[in-house]
């Protein structure tokens, strides 16, 4: 996902009169529910009515052709998924000066699906780098790691860095992500252990 992507901001207008008194762009090709959705930046001139759905947007207001083409450049497209449907996205575009309709111009929107990363987790928090734990002198340490994936791919851990450096580190069982902690005798202090989580890239 990715933040509102202005459609077109070189879009002008020609007219011989000076003034628009409507304007309307809409997905006309390809729109997918609950994820697509046309959004505008700023706040336009007093005068127009903003008028905003999901696949559409509609100005009406006399102003002039300076302050459409304004209107009409800070409107964006937004999908918010983490798992996008590729097809590409037709934007159109209209306006009308009082008499007449514009043509109708198109802009196509390319979705790229990227792969988010996956995100280890400490309830409620997504996103943590690090997690402590105390244990006794001579006592082992059970543990699990929990880990979230955007994209809901397999993901598998793995001990990264030079740790552990006053213990072992032993795997439980396979596909739980719980590991055992043996430290050496008598040993009193602080161990780092370096874990990465990999689905489709590098680990995270």
């Amino acid at each position: 996902n990715q933040g509102n992507l202005k459609i077109d901001e070189s879009i002008t207008i020609t007219d011989d009169n000076p003034q628009m008194d409507s304007a309307y762009v809409w997905i006309s090709d390809g729109f997918v529910a609950g994820e697509d959705s046309l959004t505008y930046s700023g706040s336009p001139p007093l005068e127009l009515i903003y008028d905003g759905g999901p696949d559409s947007i509609k100005v009406r207001g006399k102003a002039s052709i300076a302050e459409y083409i304004s209107i009409l450049r800070n409107i964006g497209y937004f999908n918010p998924s983490d798992d996008p449907n590729l097809d590409i996205r037709s934007i159109s575009f209209l306006v009308h000066d009082g008499v007449n309709w514009s043509n109708t111009f198109s802009r196509e929107i390319l979705i790229e699906a990227v792969n988010d990363p996956p995100e280890f987790v400490v309830e409620p928090v997504v996103g943590v780098d690090t997690i402590s734990y105390q244990v006794l002198e001579d006592s082992t340490l059970a543990f699990c790691l929990e880990v979230q994936d955007p994209e809901l791919d397999d993901i598998v851990l793995s001990l990264i860095g030079d740790g552990p450096f006053n213990g072992e580190i032993i795997a439980l069982d396979t596909g739980t992500n719980c590991y055992l902690y043996v430290p050496v005798e008598d040993y009193d202090g602080e161990e780092k252990l370096e874990f990465g989580a990999c689905d489709n890239g590098s680990p995270q």
